[in-house]
């Protein structure tokens, strides 16, 4: 796979990332061994299992699947061991991230998923330790425009109270 450094990163590689043959949308068919059927992620970034986010993103799956008769598949990040990015920028250069020993690769080989539905329940006005953990790791994301050029991505944001607004416990 070519590879971008933020200096190569123009117009014309842009363009040709979004023209790659090679479709995102396809996992693999074990029987065949080969990419056959297009299917649709849902990622919850919650670590509470079964929780809200769980919930709505798992029916916003449901409806997808009734809606345009593709399959499915759901995943949470907690489920997979990611680790922290250290931030030494490895893949702004290589466009492949320096950590090995973790589950990052098995999740993003997830993402060649037609679209992708990403829910993240707000925790202290921002996603949850294992969601931002992530999000992080994604960041050589901006060398290779291939992992996203042309990616459908439906975000859903949950929250919710227990009975006091801590913001303006803080503010106050």
């Amino acid at each position: 796979m070519r590879r971008f450094s933020p200096n190569q990163l123009n117009r014309r590689t842009r363009d040709e990332a979004l023209n790659d043959e090679t479709p995102k949308y396809l996992i693999n068919d074990s029987k065949r061994g080969r990419l056959t059927k297009p299917f649709v992620l849902g990622i919850s970034g919650s670590p509470r299992k079964n929780g809200n986010t769980d919930i709505v993103v798992k029916k916003a799956l449901e409806v997808i699947s009734e809606e345009k008769q593709v399959e499915t598949m759901f995943l949470r990040i907690a489920d997979f061991n990611i680790k922290h990015c250290k931030g030494c920028r490895e893949c702004m250069e290589t466009g492949e991230c320096s950590i090995k020993d973790d589950d990052f690769n098995t999740v993003l080989e997830k993402l060649k998923a037609e679209l992708v539905v990403v829910g993240a329940p707000v925790f202290w006005f921002g996603p949850p330790g294992v969601m931002k953990d992530f999000i992080d790791r994604t960041h050589g994301f901006y060398t290779d425009p291939r992992h996203l050029a042309g990616k459908k991505v439906g975000i859903i944001s949950v929250a919710t109270s227990s009975g006091f607004e801590p913001h303006e416990k803080i503010l106050s």
